[in-house]
């Protein structure tokens, strides 16, 4: 049996695998560089496209598993509240190194989205202190819910007054309001600890009023901003490797957050596929078919940066998709080779995840 059918929540390995392979799909989608002529494709296409538009999804997940996470962690954890804070401020300081090196090899050194917003790395470190800080507090309920109203109040008030910055709401790596799903899934923890799965899906209940007003108002989830760096030819790494010529040129770049309608909208699907898993985990955890989505997300961020670092490598080549068939190629080509290493890590353990193998219940 293998250390993933082991971890006494395997369910949240299983959303954080769906997650992965969503990813995978958005990114290489990114990788395309026109669309197809063909009927068959220009249909593939536009699927895709649509598919696409529950990008935020991910991060939202990939955010609310970390404060779930943490949560079981902490209940695991043999340390005093410090001794704990201390753990997960090295782990979180490592995450952010790595989020600085995968934007330097993308965009170069360009300010302030260098140190204040690298990307989604980063903003998982800030969730990561965050969260932690609230949990080990003596009320971590009422600092959950400080932490959830700040944010939230502070993504409104930036959107009203039409201002982006670095860090909060701009750049790729902009952590308001997703650091707002790592403290709801830390609420949800705490309340699946005491009630179990049905807490969960009751959370994901209270918050569907949310979702269906998003669904009804015609305001977009997804809010976009521009950031400006230097043209390098391409991806930064290849100007310093002498694989491209920089232009001397300024360029910008559209990234995107969720919006505040966003944010509201999709707590309800986040926190549902969170229940959902948890509560068929006991039943589709020891499936062969479904071990490898256990694995990608057992190894999520070992694959996170291999899949980046396989793209750089398509980018470097001049192997861009030019039409939806080669993108779904793409995606296959992604979803196996990191499965391949995840089942390479099951066998060899070297998991870069921030939760240890716990007991199982």
């Amino acid at each position: 049996m293998s250390s993933s059918d082991q971890r006494s929540d395997p369910g949240l390995d299983l959303h954080r695998g769906l997650a992965v392979v969503l990813m995978f799909l958005a990114h290489a989608l990114r990788m395309q560089s026109s669309r197809s002529s063909s009927a068959v494709f220009r249909w593939i296409d536009d699927t895709l496209q649509w598919m696409d538009r529950g990008v935020a999804y991910v991060a939202a997940s990939f955010l609310f598993i970390v404060g779930f996470s943490m949560v079981l962690a902490h209940r695991d954890s043999a340390s005093h509240a410090r001794a704990f804070m201390g753990k997960v401020s090295r782990r979180a300081f490592r995450l952010y190194l790595m989020s600085l090196l995968m934007f330097f090899a993308e965009h170069g050194t360009d300010m302030p989205d260098f140190l204040l917003s690298s990307g989604i790395l980063s903003v998982i470190a800030v969730a990561m202190v965050l969260t932690a800080a609230a949990i080990t507090s003596s009320r971590p309920i009422t600092a959950l819910a400080l932490v959830v109203g700040v944010v939230m109040a502070v993504t409104y008030g930036l959107e009203a007054m039409n201002v982006s910055v670095s860090g909060l709401n701009a750049g790729p790596g902009g952590a308001i309001p997703l650091v707002m799903f790592s403290a709801m899934g830390a609420w949800s923890a705490k309340l699946y600890l005491q009630h179990g799965v049905k807490a969960v899906a009751a959370v994901a209940m209270i918050a569907s009023p949310g979702f269906v007003i998003a669904l009804t108002r015609d305001e977009p989830w997804l809010a976009l901003y521009e950031s400006v760096y230097k043209d390098h030819g391409g991806l930064a790494i290849a100007h310093y490797l002498g694989l491209a010529t920089p232009k001397g040129e300024i360029v910008s770049r559209v990234f995107w957050n969720p919006s505040t309608i966003g944010a509201i909208g999709l707590v309800t699907p986040v926190a549902s596929t969170t229940a959902l898993m948890l509560w068929k985990q006991g039943r589709v955890a020891h499936k062969a078919a479904l071990r490898p989505l256990l694995w990608l997300g057992r190894h999520a961020l070992m694959v996170f940066v291999a899949h980046y670092a396989l793209l750089g490598m398509v980018d470097l080549m001049g192997l861009r998709p030019s039409h939806a068939g080669w993108t779904l190629g793409l995606w296959a080509a992604l979803i196996a080779l990191c499965s391949g290493m995840s089942a390479v890590a099951e066998r060899y353990p070297m998991s870069l995840s921030f939760r240890k193998k716990s007991r199982a219940r």
